[in-house]
């Protein structure tokens, strides 16, 4: 191989005088793509060639939304892990991904379409936060590559570190979580981060100029804290949180980079994706209804129903209506009201007819509460496992 530089009769030329063939490029080592130039979406197509081959020998048409989500999580996610320990794949192929997990999981196989009922940015969450617990692509690439961040910033001594150190310590994608765990004290008060809410300089509104040099072993005095030699007016709330640092009894340890959100201050792709997940996402305080959706014992095509009815994405005619699948928002069992979710699970002519025989109706809190406090009711209830079975037949 040479550069572009290279006229190629030069390089046929050393070729002949060396005896080795001109290459276009220099495959593989260890299974990584080893690229010259410019990184491109066309050195990583055999990933997504394997995906595809993958899918190729599965039956699709055979298998319920529950089973195709396992699938996807358990392995369609998985295969480009290898890869991305290592590189940083580009966008085009994260996305495209992405979109081979959606539509396996939405799609018709027959018809080649896809329904997405439920948004992909949902999708991704934990199941814990009313996802489907499917990995983005992305975060999994950034999350996998933080692991050698975090040699970077640990382990100065190694050579591959030395080497790589100036082109990777720039990635800031994670930089964020990490903070300084404190020993010597021979960090910046306001430009380092050692506190669990950020750089000091980054909340206070000014820092006195005659503070700017000080370290943080300059506030330590015989093992307490002396803010009282700062000229920069310090919050409550801000001097509270530094006061709840505690000062090393050990001077002797130095000061080192942890991960904020592990006990044991050590990063794992795992943390790493949970704390760009929540960074990027707004999860739900309230996680209740889906910590018991998790804790319930069913089958997954079952819990997967209860799931969109949780979320108000059960593919009734109301929801095709809305979604401009369909001009009529009819039931086609009754064809006498709106099939929106209460009249497909509970109050259609059909569905009432099916709750009466099983004894459901006139029982206590049958006809009240929203869905899904309806559904956890019943479920608890002496019945929970001939509700369950109804609900999914009908």
């Amino acid at each position: 191989m040479g550069s572009k530089e290279v006229s190629r009769g030069k390089k046929e030329k050393f070729s002949r005088l060396s005896s080795i063939k001109v290459a276009r490029d220099l495959g593989k080592y260890l299974g990584f793509p080893l690229i010259q130039g410019r990184v491109k979406r066309a050195h990583f197509n055999c990933i997504i060639d394997k995906i595809k081959g993958r899918l190729a020998d599965w039956k699709g048409k055979l298998l319920n939304k529950a089973g195709r989500i396992t699938l996807a999580k358990s392995v369609l996610t998985s295969m480009p892990i290898y890869l991305m320990q290592n590189m940083w794949l580009p966008n085009a192929t994260c996305m495209q991904i992405d979109k081979i997990v959606r539509q396996f999981i939405w799609g018709n196989q027959e018809t080649g379409g896809s329904w997405n009922l439920i948004n992909w940015n949902m999708v991704t969450r934990p199941r814990i936060n009313g996802g489907l617990g499917v990995r983005e692509t992305r975060f999994g690439n950034i999350s996998l590559l933080g692991k050698l961040i975090w040699h970077l910033l640990n382990s100065p001594g190694k050579l591959w570190v030395q080497m790589l150190h100036k082109k990777y310590v720039k990635n800031q994608h994670l930089r964020e979580g990490f903070m300084i765990r404190l020993g010597t004290g021979d960090v910046s008060i306001w430009y380092d981060k050692w506190l669990e809410f950020g750089k000091l300089a980054s909340i206070l509104p000014v820092v006195n100029i005659s503070d700017t040099d000080m370290l943080v072993k300059d506030l330590w005095d015989d093992g307490q804290w002396n803010l009282e030699s700062l000229s920069t007016v310090i919050p409550n709330d801000v001097r509270f949180g530094i006061l709840a640092v505690p000062i090393p009894r050990d001077r002797n340890l130095k000061d080192c980079v942890v991960w904020e959100n592990s006990m044991a201050g050590t990063y794992t792709p795992h943390l790493g994706y949970t704390w760009l997940l929540n960074k990027s996402r707004h999860m739900e305080d309230d996680t209740g209804k889906w910590h018991w959706l998790v804790k319930l014992k069913a089958i997954e095509k079952v819990k997967h129903l209860i799931l969109l009815i949780f979320h108000g994405c059960l593919p009734t005619n109301t929801l095709r209506f809305r979604r401009r699948l369909t001009d009529n928002q009819g039931c086609p069992r009754c064809q006498f009201a709106v099939e929106d979710t209460w009249h497909c699970i509970r109050d259609c002519r059909r569905a009432w007819e099916v709750w009466k025989e099983l004894g459901f109706v006139g029982t206590t809190n049958f006809l009240g509460g929203n869905t899904v406090d309806w559904i956890i009711q019943q479920v608890d209830s002496d019945q929970g496992h001939l509700f369950l079975s109804a609900l999914w037949w009908i």
